[in-house]
């Protein structure tokens, strides 16, 4: 392995490299500013994904390994028993730790103090080690360091490991700026051994958020790559097919192939067709409904469950789609009704701002409304399907 300075050239060189290829949006990339959509018809159509995803039981073991360096890396951290994981093996590999700690919200402010944090330690590489939020803060951090990255995900509740891009937030939670990074990850890592750990709901919405990608891909439209298009197919059937099973391991703490291919669709999949294709409809729902202070309690994944049921109201998704999609939710524990997202008394004002922050949302990660006054009827319409569902299921 090459020592300490050989190190701190190759990822000086490897900066400069990286930097010089940075697109022209993410480069001009400013708070308030809207990225293009990430593929129009007509253009040169180019798939970004991580330099390398690992996944499996025990994986974390060979965290030092597959990194393949010397030196020091400053590691963001979460989830205590992790951390110490994979900071014992970065150790064995020959490279030496420096822990930072997560403040809790992925804002331009805590940004702001890990990059100053990073660069102070003088480290060459940041590994995030935690949740979607974490792994956000990381990855801004990272390239405003001109420092490359690696994602260790201890659990499969969010597709933010393998994205190449950040969603920053107020203090209080609401999206504030999608922010373009240069590149993806270097390395992602997940250990379904850490993942099977972690509280089960936390699955269930890995899983709530697969289906909002899905969701998208029901649209007809030809404005995707066909790799991005078919990974969104694939997320989604992945889930509604092995979903329950991976949920009864996941309660069990057990690595199964049910699971495995879970979080395979939630990490790698929906990321990957989330980044190339486009398929932002049910998130920007989501973020209108996540405007609501009702809602903070849920995680974002089961927010985007409900978001899922909406988007196949607007895409005019056959009906035996709705039907599975609802009967799965019903079965993961997500939620199927406003009743289930904390707005059971919520008035019409209240929900007509979810749908204009919905739109606010869509103009903001993929450059285009939602149709014009139709996402207040969807969302009622699926809060009755839901409502149906429940009573049918008593």
């Amino acid at each position: 392995m090459p020592d300490e300075s050989a190190f701190r050239e190759m990822i000086r060189q490897y900066n400069e490299q990286l930097f010089a290829m940075r697109p022209p949006a993410a480069q001009a990339a400013e708070p308030g500013t809207k990225p293009s959509a990430p593929f129009c018809p007509g253009e040169a159509a180019s798939l970004r994904m991580p330099g390398r995803y690992m996944q499996g039981c025990g994986a974390l073991s060979g965290l030092g390994r597959a990194v393949g360096m010397s030196g020091e890396v400053f590691c963001l951290t979460g989830s205590a028993q992790a951390a110490e994981a994979a900071v014992q093996s970065l150790q064995e590999a020959g490279l030496h730790p420096v822990r930072g700690r997560f403040g809790g919200e992925c804002t331009p402010a805590e940004v702001e103090r890990i990059q100053a944090q990073l660069r102070a330690s003088g480290c060459g590489l940041l590994a995030g080690i935690g949740g979607g939020k974490l792994l956000d803060t990381a990855k801004a951090a990272a390239a405003a360091a001109h420092v490359p990255v690696i994602m260790v995900p201890t659990a499969a509740s969010a597709a933010a490991a393998c994205s190449s891009f950040a969603l920053l937030h107020t203090e209080d939670g609401r999206l504030k700026q999608r922010l373009p990074l240069p590149s993806g990850p270097l390395l992602v890592l997940a250990d379904t051994a850490v993942i099977a750990a972690a509280p089960p709901r936390l699955l269930a919405a890995g899983m709530g958020n697969a289906l909002a990608v899905w969701s998208g891909a029901q649209e007809k439209t030809e404005a995707a790559p066909l790799t991005a298009k078919l990974l969104a197919q694939s997320c989604g059937e992945t889930v509604l097919r092995y979903g329950r099973r991976a949920m009864l391991a996941a309660e069990r703490g057990a690595c199964t192939r049910a699971l495995e291919a879970v979080v395979e669709a939630c990490l790698f999949q929906s990321a990957a067709a989330l980044e190339n294709g486009g398929h932002f409809p049910a998130h920007a729902i989501l973020c209108g409904l996540a405007a609501l202070p009702e809602t903070r309690t849920l995680y974002s994944g089961e927010k985007a469950a409900f978001a899922a049921l909406v988007q196949l109201l607007l895409a005019n998704a056959p009906d035996a789609a709705l039907e599975e999609a609802v009967r799965f939710c019903l079965a993961a524990g997500l939620p199927v009704t406003l009743g289930g997202l904390g707005l059971a008394q919520a008035g019409r004002e209240q929900l007509e701002e979810a749908a204009r922050q919905a739109d606010a949302a869509s103009e903001m990660l993929c450059g285009r409304s939602l149709p014009p006054g139709a996402v207040l009827p969807a969302i009622l319409e699926a809060d009755a399907l839901g409502e149906a569902a429940l009573k049918r299921r008593r």
